[in-house]
């Protein structure tokens, strides 16, 4: 029964790392950075007040949409801060 609800989470992760990069791309890695923020606080609350398995398995792939998508985002941004000597 739980196999379900931790492959939800993967698999909106593996969507989200895809999706981000082409995103951030477009529309700069602040905004993508806060929306993906958005996508993993809200519905993880929402996670604690679920009713059905259904329901469970749907809040964490969306929460696995916001995990993937700070993954690439947030990896890119940080190398840039970082000087080459390092």
């Amino acid at each position: 029964i739980l196999g379900p609800v931790f492959s939800a989470a993967l698999a909106g992760a593996a969507v989200g790392s895809l999706l981000a990069g082409y995103i951030a791309d477009m529309l700069g890695r602040r905004p993508v950075i806060l929306a993906c923020c958005g996508l993993m606080c809200l519905p993880s609350l929402y996670i604690a007040f679920s009713s059905s398995l259904l329901e469970l398995i749907c809040l964490r792939a969306v929460v696995g949409l916001g995990v993937g998508g700070l993954t690439p985002v947030l990896i890119s941004l940080a190398s840039e801060h970082v000087s080459s000597r390092h």
